[in-house]
Order: C-alpha cells, then sequence, then structure tokens
C-alpha cells in the first residue's frame, strides 16, 4: 500500500511540476448550429463550456497578459486560460460576445480585415448557407470597448 501512496504521489508531483506553467488555449470558430460544420460549435455547448470554465475557477487572459508571464514572469490568475476566435465570424458577436460578457471572461478574434463574408468556405459542398458574415468595425469596437484583443 505504501508502495502505491508513494507512485500516485509522484505522478502527481511530477504532473504539477511539469504544467504548472502551462496555459490551455481554447480555440473557435464560428458559435452557430450548423450539422456537418466542424468550425462550428453550437450555442449551448459553447455557453456550456464557459459555464464549466467558470464554475472551475478558470480566468480568461489575454495574449498581452500571457506574453508578459513567459517574458518577464508577471504573475497570472489561478487557472488561466486563453480563449481564441478565428476569422470574426458575425456570431462571435451576436452569440459569443454575450456569453463571455455573462461569465466575464474576454478572448482574443483573429480576423479577416478585407472581407464582409467567409469567401474561403463558399466552395465547401456541405456548407448549405454558403456565405457566413464577418464582424462589421462597429461590433469590433464595441467588442474591443469591452477588453477583447484583436489581431490578425
Amino acid at each position: 500500500m505504501l508502495y502505491v501512496s508513494i507512485i500516485i504521489l509522484s505522478a502527481l508531483l511530477y504532473t504539477y511540476y511539469h504544467f504548472r506553467d502551462r496555459v490551455p488555449i481554447l480555440m473557435y470558430h464560428r458559435i452557430a448550429s450548423v450539422p456537418g460544420d466542424r468550425n462550428a460549435l453550437p450555442e449551448e455547448k459553447f455557453e456550456e463550456q464557459m459555464r464549466y470554465l467558470e464554475e472551475n475557477g478558470f480566468h480568461s487572459i489575454t495574449a498581452e497578459e500571457l506574453q508578459a508571464h513567459f517574458l518577464h514572469g508577471k504573475r497570472l490568475p489561478k487557472k488561466p486560460v486563453v480563449l481564441t476566435f478565428d476569422d470574426g465570424y458575425e456570431d462571435n458577436y451576436k452569440i459569443a460576445f454575450p456569453i463571455l460578457k455573462k461569465y466575464e471572461f474576454n478572448c482574443i478574434i483573429y480576423l479577416v480585415s478585407h472581407l464582409n463574408y467567409n469567401k474561403w468556405d463558399v466552395e465547401v459542398p456541405e456548407n448549405p448557407e454558403k456565405k457566413f458574415p464577418l464582424m462589421t468595425w462597429d461590433m469590433i469596437k464595441e467588442m474591443q470597448e469591452y477588453g477583447i484583443e484583436f489581431g490578425g
């Protein structure tokens, strides 16, 4: 029994020291119910994930905070997590943003700056909607004022 306890304790200590400076990064594209679209997560599932993070003590951090931690040793909150969205779909504003605010999370959205819709998805045969609008500059400005970061 002592031998098993030593192995378990060793595994826990190894895990703690090996992963203590690791920060999970969760990447999303669209928050929408589109069957067959691997880049779309239904709203209910997204909210379920944000609720899980909040109930389990996670704190969203920005890319700037993560960089300051690794380059300058700035302390991070316990259980930090980085939330990211690719492409800047309009549903990031209309659906994800209210949920993020509800749980007091922030995120980083990587934008496509020269298009009004997702030109890259239009040719996908399984895409029944074809065109998904991207965020407007007014949406981006409102989210930025809240504390959402944007990148390209």
